[in-house]
């Protein structure tokens, strides 16, 4: 023990106090009776012991020389049972290749799998859930039947498909890829990043947290869609079948928010749009109220077959605002629509200090109530009703699909 303490001694020094070299065994031994504690300097030496104990490294794995625990395979084929990486292990991939996890893929927190590498070279299959720790480099295609899960600050290159796994971004992530599943919901986190499509090709909810940006169209067959505050989706919102669209405040949509699709018989679902938001292209539904928050953008126009259209105050409209076989429409005051409003058995009211470019027209029974001081045009001007987003709904991943004009379809998504 002396040895060691003797040893240790010439390492550091504490403060302006004498240097613990300078001390000696004796002195350690009598610390009360020199006004040291004995204590404070024993608990300074089982400090620097542990600091010196040896960390246990990281592994690095290689595919094909050096496989992980548990896998075997050759030829660009390999298998593992459930796969766990350790905090900080390394997998690198020399060729394309496929690994089949049978059970669960779980990671530590700086996994690093195929880093540098592209994400056409490795493909991975997990037969259970995957969960990859805070701050995980991913590069691969995915493709599970258990939920998917990634922790904070984890940067994914590749795309994720399940079947009916939930998927979870965590809280600043990077995702350079598609996100896909067939029955089931996905979840962005906050201050995170997707480059590609988000989709839902039969049911699932997809939510997106504040402060993200989405580069690519989110779409659901049958499921709603929330935006959080903040976020950006470069692209369009549409939910084809049934399901509600909910934009936060400050929240900038490059493309369409729609609730149905072009020549869709079908599309249910309110549409609610934040204050202080932007919508690049039209919001339609067949069936759902349209609400568009104060100070508000949308670029195109508004639309729905059957459902009140409320536009706030101090809000643009550059299009037509329009209702169907029923529904008022409301536009706040101090709110300009460079179009016309439209309405075939629908009150219509317009609030004051509002402009109106178009006209009010009235195709049926509908109450007409505006401000003293808003302005309407005397006819109708050019501009017109908005149509649909012209696409269908989503219908991949195979092999399940759905077929856009069976009533059986509508009858199920419509309940």
């Amino acid at each position: 023990m002396i040895k060691l303490f003797r040893a240790i001694l010439p390492i550091a020094r504490f403060g302006h106090r004498t240097p613990w070299v300078l001390l000696r065994p004796g002195s350690f031994c009598h610390a009360s009776s020199s006004g040291v504690n004995a204590r404070r300097w024993r608990f300074r030496l089982v400090a620097l012991l542990l600091i010196w104990l040896p960390v246990q490294a990281a592994e690095s794995y290689n595919f094909p020389n050096n496989l992980p625990p548990g896998c075997s395979g050759n030829n660009g084929t390999y298998n593992c049972g459930a796969l766990t990486l350790a905090a900080h292990d390394v997998i690198t991939v020399n060729s394309p290749i496929t690994i089949t996890v049978g059970g669960n893929f779980t990671t530590g927190t700086g996994s690093k799998i195929n880093e540098g590498g592209s994400a056409a070279d490795l493909t991975l299959v997990v037969n259970g859930m995957t969960d990859l720790g805070d701050g995980t480099f991913l590069s691969a295609n995915l493709r599970g039947i258990g939920t998917v899960t990634t922790g904070a600050r984890s940067d994914i290159r590749g795309n994720i498909t399940t079947i009916a796994g939930v998927v979870n971004i965590g809280n600043i992530n990077t995702v350079f890829g598609k996100i896909t599943t067939d029955s089931a919901a996905i979840n962005v986190g906050d201050h995170s990043s997707v480059t590609g499509a988000i989709t839902t090709t039969v049911a699932g909810v997809v939510t997106v947290g504040a402060n993200s940006t989405i580069v690519g169209n989110i779409k659901t067959a049958s499921g709603a869609v929330n935006i959080g505050s903040s976020s950006t989706v470069d692209g369009s919102i549409i939910s084809g079948i049934a399901g509600a669209i909910t934009i936060g405040n400050h929240v900038k949509v490059t493309g369409d928010v729609a609730t149905t699709y072009h020549g869709s018989e079908v599309g249910a679902g309110a549409i609610t749009i934040g204050s202080n938001s932007e919508v690049g292209g039209n919001i339609t539904t067949k069936a759902g109220a349209i609400t568009v928050g104060n100070t508000t953008k949308v670029s195109g126009g508004i639309g729905t077959d059957e459902g009140a259209i409320t536009v706030g105050n101090h809000a643009k409209v550059n299009d037509s605002v329009c209702t169907g076989t029923a529904g008022a429409i409301t536009v706040g005051s101090n709110t300009d629509v460079g179009g016309n409003l439209a309405t075939l058995a629908g009150a219509i009211t317009v609030g004051s200090a509002s402009n109106i470019d178009g006209a009010l027209i009235f195709n049926g029974a509908g109450a007409r109530t505006v401000a003293p001081n808003a302005t309407v045009g005397a006819t109708p001007n050019s501009s017109e009703c908005p149509a649909s987003p012209d696409e269908d709904p989503p219908t991949e991943p195979e092999p399940l699909k759905i077929d856009n004009k069976s009533r059986q379809w509508r009858q199920l998504f419509m309940r």
